[in-house]
């Protein structure tokens, strides 16, 4: 109980002790007996205050004089007592305050209490993986810092896990470089280097640890950063337990053969065991990868000149990691790429028979369509297509334009529908059978055709051709800017829209229909309707929530996200 707490009760005590003694007073006791007594009223004789000057009315003035100097006293005092228990009530008020104050504070600490027995009961090894996870996301060691600094139990199993101190920032300070470094032990290091030339000069510390170094992720904000100084002069299986490489780079800063070239005779050397690398190149271009990578990010840009891409040498790059398993290829920035002539007549596609995962991404280009007509991937099992429209470069010399027949405006010229379909048939032509696929995800962006010709529908039997090429296809992600008036679909056990404009839900609900017909039904997962909405403002759910029931999951909200990786 603090100090206002007791002022409280001194004042409660103060105002009680005022009213038992104004209870028991003699004026009190007076007033009433002055105003009760029934000599004094006899005394009085009504008739005779015709004579002002009269016994009885002088002895009448006198009784009200006492008797209203009486009530005077006593409203002051009950006025005086009023003010009293009105502070006191105050003072109950704000001593309430304070008590809602300690039951809060005390409700918050008995949750703690809970808590700190919950976690009592995790054994070090849990709360281990618990902070292994958190990390997840974080390509840095300030998770650990953070958790060491919250009670002596965190601090002795953060000490003691040394993953949780492998990942180095390079901007970060001398001293908590040598902390990560101290208490990572033998545990692989991830560093990831903001500035790659100054990094190297000023933490020399982290190339005393390359035999340790699991991944290396590289910033690369201009063609002549010197990337390979992190791996040069390393020697043979210098860093043996290298597995990653991941260059920052964009297509604004896409790096050059010569350095891309100098990178893998690097690796090649001294990191024979690297399996994943992403990077951002311009074409086109002559690379030779490591031979023992299982997963390629690669990004292309548009040379600076007007040679086309090499379908030639970027066979031969691909080839040259026969053990790819997952591989994405973003070429939305590239305009152009030359025929592929095969060596034989017999050999019409490049076939890559060890890749399982696949994500393409593609500028809707007339003369981009040899790639997805040359590329065969026969054993992949999960296929992402993306088919983004041409980016209308308004600085460019060359636009896009035609002009109005009748002498309208020129108007762009944008249609690129088609030849973006037609890299998606290419992609599943009859000669080519995915006899492994299960998961489809196409994307078709085309938001500038959407608001030049909103009536033009995707078209019907797109999904059920690409399926007769995919005996096992299970699941369909489906993002498209074009609205859908009608689909086939095939059976299926996954359905996934994301931010499609639909002009009714009838094709869903044939869907439905035909799968409880053909008994296929119990077999069906779900239906997830995400970001979707009706291209007539009359549009409703109602059928679809009913006809699905617990295999719909609806979530009408629009929000385009425009990410490839």
């Amino acid at each position: 109980m603090d100090l206002k707490d007791v002022s409280t009760m001194e004042n409660v005590c103060m105002a009680k002790e005022m009213l038992s003694q104004m209870k028991d007073s003699a004026r009190l006791q007076e007033t009433n007996n002055l105003v009760s007594d029934p000599e004094v009223n006899r005394d009085i004789d009504a008739p005779t205050f015709n004579n002002a000057n009269s016994e009885a009315v002088l002895k009448a003035k006198t009784l009200c004089t006492q008797r209203l100097s009486a009530f005077e006293d006593l409203t002051q005092a009950m006025q005086a007592a009023r003010n009293t228990i009105q502070g006191v009530v105050r003072a109950l008020e704000a001593s309430s305050y304070h008590v809602q104050g300690a039951i809060k504070d005390v409700e918050e600490e008995k949750l703690r209490v809970i808590r700190a027995r919950g976690l009592a009961k995790l054994s070090d090894d849990v709360l281990e993986l618990i902070f292994l996870a958190a990390m997840n996301d974080d390509n840095t060691s300030k998770m650990a810092f953070h958790l060491s600094s919250v009670c002596r139990r965190f601090r002795s199993i953060v000490l003691s896990t040394p993953r949780m101190w492998s990942r180095i920032l390079s901007t970060s300070s001398e001293h908590e470089i040598d902390v990560c470094l101290k208490y990572s032990g033998s545990a692989g290091l991830h560093l990831n280097l903001q500035r790659t030339f100054i990094d190297m000069e000023v933490r020399p510390v982290a190339r005393d640890h390359r035999k340790r170094w699991e991944s290396v992720s590289i910033w690369v904000d201009r063609d002549c950063c010197p990337i390979c100084d992190p791996f040069a002069d390393a020697g043979l299986d210098a860093l043996p337990r290298l597995r990653s490489v991941i260059l920052q780079n964009t297509q604004y800063c896409a790096i050059g053969a010569p350095t891309l070239n100098k990178l893998v005779q690097s690796l090649r050397t001294s990191a024979r065991n690297v399996c994943y690398l992403k990077l951002y190149v311009s074409s086109p271009f002559r690379l030779s990868l490591p031979s023992s990578l299982t997963c390629l990010e690669l990004g292309m840009c548009s040379p600076r000149t007007s040679t086309p891409g090499s379908m030639q040498d970027f066979i031969a790059m691909l080839r040259s990691a026969p053990l790819l398993e997952d591989v994405k290829l973003d070429m939305s920035n590239l305009e152009r790429f030359e025929c592929y002539t095969p060596p034989r007549p017999e050999e019409r596609f490049a076939t890559f028979p060890c890749v399982e995962k696949l994500a393409l991404s593609f500028s809707a280009e007339y003369e981009m369509i040899s790639v997805p007509d040359t590329l065969y991937f026969p054993n992949v099992k999960d296929l992402t297509l993306t088919v983004i429209e041409k980016d209308m470069d308004t600085d460019s010399d060359y636009n896009r334009y035609y002009e109005d027949d009748y002498g309208g405006p020129s108007e762009p010229e944008i249609d690129d529908i088609d030849p973006g379909l037609d890299l998606a048939y290419a992609l599943f032509q009859e000669s080519k059978e995915y006899p492994n696929l299960t998961s489809l995800s196409l994307r078709f962006y085309f938001a500038n055709e959407y608001k030049r010709k909103p009536t033009c529908f995707l078209e019907e039997g797109l999904i059920v051709h690409f399926a007769e090429r995919c005996p096992l296809l299970q699941h369909l992600f489906l993002d498209c800017t074009m609205p859908i008036n009608y689909l086939r679909l095939p059976s299926l056990n996954h359905i996934t829209l994301f931010d499609c404009t639909l002009k009714s839900v009838g094709w869903l609900l044939d869907y439905a229909e035909g799968s409880k017909e053909d008994e296929t039904w119990s077999s069906f997962g779900i239906l997830q309707v995400l970001g979707c909405k009706f291209a007539d403002k009359d549009g409703s759910w109602d059928d679809l929530i009913s006809s699905y029931g617990s295999k719909l999951e609806l979530f009408p909200i629009s929000a385009r996200r425009h990410a490839w990786f």
